[in-house]
């Protein structure tokens, strides 16, 4: 098996009550300017779900991005608030890694969130390895409810 795969990439949706919340936390008194600002950056917004390999410890879930390791500068978007959760994606495990913690072969998934999504590039590793990525979904039923996105 591949060290990991995408299982999907889903939508992340935000009313008005939840952009207005995430501004309220990002500035003292936010202006409708803020508003806006906040809107449109939750716009791009989505949850990603690999299924991963345990003995792939080499796997750092930080390093990946939707921009090749050759034209990284430091200011792309990268794998955001990741969380740790049973093969069958429907507990959650940890909020840390835990690949040093499951037996040889026993796979998990990670979800993770990404800003400014482009539903037209792949997802690549820091080692350069490219996954093509599907269209943005739903967050499927047995997520929603369990999964929180945090601001950075």
């Amino acid at each position: 098996m591949e060290a990991f795969s995408i299982i999907g990439v889903y939508k992340w949706r935000c009313d008005d009550h939840d952009v207005r919340e995430v501004a309220s936390r990002a500035f003292s008194q936010p202006s409708e300017r803020d508003v806006l600002y906040v809107r449109e950056m939750l716009g791009g917004l989505v949850a990603v779900e690999l299924l991963v390999n345990a003995t792939s410890s080499d796997v750092d879930v930080g390093d990946i991005s939707q921009t090749p390791p050759s034209k990284r500068d430091g200011y792309e978007q990268v794998a955001y608030d990741e969380t740790y959760w049973d093969e069958a994606g429907t507990n959650k495990l940890a909020h840390a890694p835990i690949h040093d913690k499951l037996s040889k072969d026993e796979l998990y998934r990670v979800i993770f969130f990404m800003h400014e999504w482009s539903s037209s590039s792949p997802l690549f590793c820091g080692d350069g390895i490219c996954l093509e990525t599907p269209k943005p979904t739903s967050l499927p039923l047995r997520l929603q409810g369990k999964l929180q996105y945090d601001l950075p």
